[in-house]
């Protein structure tokens, strides 16, 4: 890996947000990462990262120097009353992992406005789209196909018994978000950057939908057209392409797929990831090594019952490290979605994107069966909901391989 050069990715997102003044100087990148719908049997798995760059001199005064477990981001003391947990003063971001912010109850107006306000430079402030294609652009994730989208557009055969509704239903934008944070002045300034200190970056997701899901369970290589958008450059990280047999093994390689691209777009000396636990997983040493040994030196920082932490340290061609070379500290904890305020928001990021998702995924069904009650995806429910729509997938053509996780 050339330890000095940004890493551009085809597929990247436009950068959004202004460089910081202090751009040129060192800093150090910021990472949360967390998921929605490992569990579910419809719909996607959706992993995101939120990013941070933060003034060297800031970063390591808070600890993290690269040499230690770091200690969680807390952005709420930090950010002088702009910024809250759930349920916190009305006129403030809401910023908390994505369960608190959103239940069918509550609505998703709060965790819709911590994404908006994630993906709108903070000197626009225009409304950003609250279509799910712009969104997902935004983070990303242009290809409609490997989005898994392309199937919930799709018009009723002519021969069809039933009546789709028109394509504009299925695209359509949410309404405009109401809450106070969202309706008040902000003057130009979002709450999640702090001038000096840091400055918050587009985001970066991954999505994989039913169909690349069960692909990935039972044949696992990618198509060429995955391998066409990977990193095949010989100083690029390559994407782990072991076979996975396992739901936690699926989770795992896109996991990997997902911090490979945020470690080769970083453009700085020491990138900091903080993550939650993985289902089924104690300790990580082992998947680190497999995805980043070749080309990285892996190390253990801690394995305790409150963090695992490793560090990896690019290495070239002969193993060896450069003099200044360009490394990643990674820590697994346990509720970090609740003690880290960039995994809460990856956590946001993931929850929204998903829930966009199956707004689609859902409308399609309807739009076919008007009496059907959408599902969120869960096993109990996801069983009533394709109990009622198989007849009608058998009659569309769409196999449950397409749009059911068996796992």
């Amino acid at each position: 890996m050339n330890p000095t050069t940004p890493r551009p990715n085809a597929n990247s997102a436009p950068p959004g947000r202004s460089r910081p003044e202090w751009d040129a100087q060192p800093f150090v990148r910021y990472v949360g990462i967390d998921e929605a719908g490992y569990g579910p049997n419809l719909g996607p798995l959706t992993m995101a990262a939120a990013i941070f760059d933060f003034a060297a001199d800031y970063a390591h005064a808070q600890g993290w120097d690269g040499r230690s477990t770091p200690p969680p981001f807390n952005l709420w003391s930090a950010s002088a009353g702009r910024v809250t947990r759930a349920g916190g003063p009305e006129h403030a971001l809401w910023i908390d992992d994505s369960k608190s912010l959103y239940s069918t109850r509550r609505g998703r107006d709060r965790l819709d406005a911590a994404l908006l306000t994630l993906l709108t430079d903070s000197a626009a402030w225009s409304q950003p789209s609250l279509v799910l294609e712009d969104q997902l652009a935004a983070v990303g994730l242009t290809d409609l196909v490997l989005n898994e989208l392309d199937l919930w557009n799709w018009h009723v055969p002519e021969t069809s018994t039933t009546t789709p509704a028109p394509p504009s239903a299925l695209s359509s934008a949410r309404s405009p978000l109401t809450n106070p944070f969202w309706k008040a002045q902000r003057n130009g300034v979002s709450p999640l950057d702090h001038p000096g200190r840091w400055q918050v970056r587009p985001p970066r997701a991954a999505l994989l939908g039913p169909r690349r899901f069960e692909a990935w369970l039972h044949a696992p290589l990618e198509s060429p057209r995955e391998h066409a958008a990977s990193f095949s450059s010989s100083h690029r990280l390559k994407r782990d392409t072991l076979p996975p047999q396992t739901k936690a093994d699926v989770h795992c390689r896109l996991f990997m797929n997902l911090l490979t691209q945020v470690w080769n777009d970083s453009p700085a000396d020491l990138t900091i990831a903080q993550c939650d636990l993985h289902g089924g997983r104690r300790y990580y040493l082992k998947p680190l090594t497999d995805a980043f040994g070749a080309f990285c030196r892996v190390e253990v920082i801690e394995e305790s019952p409150d963090a695992r932490s490793y560090r990896l340290t690019a290495t070239d061609a002969l193993g060896l490290a450069s003099k200044s070379p360009r490394r990643l500290v990674i820590s697994f904890r346990a509720k970090a979605d609740r003690d880290d305020a960039a995994v809460a928001l990856a956590s946001v990021v993931a929850k929204s994107l998903r829930e966009g998702w199956m707004d689609r995924f859902n409308a399609f069904w309807i739009a076919h069966l008007p009496t059907l009650r959408p599902t969120a995806g869960y096993p109990l429910d996801a069983r009533r909901f394709r109990d009622q729509i198989a007849p009608l997938a058998e009659r569309l053509g769409l196999e449950p391989a397409v749009w059911w996780r068996s796992r």
